[in-house]
């Protein structure tokens, strides 16, 4: 399975047009999400924007829960709102440890989650 293929998947299922996408500046510049074709348009941050991303990324997991970073999350995510994005996609497993559904403005997308959900129901026979 791929954690990419399958969040974009999930933003399929819930009828998502646009997602934001909350990523290293890696993942974002190397258009991974865009590869797939399907339908969804990525938006991806300025590259001020990414630049601050990254550095949350590196706090958390250098094992640091700064509340700055996570009132940066939900701006980014506000941001996207603004834009017209019907979703976030939290494009970096560790991003969750920061911030959930509950405190995004807009349908949060947590990769590792839907990931998970797949496994279980592939193991259970229930997709294939």
């Amino acid at each position: 399975m791929n954690i990419i293929e399958e969040a974009l998947r999930e933003c399929k299922r819930l009828g998502v047009k646009t997602a934001g996408l909350i990523s290293t500046g890696r993942t974002a510049r190397r258009g991974l999400y865009s590869a797939f074709e399907n339908g969804i348009e990525i938006r991806l941050l300025s590259e001020q924007r990414q630049e601050r991303a990254d550095n949350v990324i590196l706090n958390v997991l250098a094992g640091r829960k700064v509340i700055e970073d996570r009132e940066y999350l939900k701006a980014l995510s506000t941001q996207f709102a603004k834009e017209g994005c019907d979703a976030v996609i939290l494009g970096c497993t560790e991003l969750p440890l920061l911030v959930s559904q509950e405190d995004m403005e807009l349908r949060t997308i947590d990769t590792l989650q839907v990931l998970a959900e797949r496994c279980v129901l592939k193991s259970r026979g229930d997709i294939s």
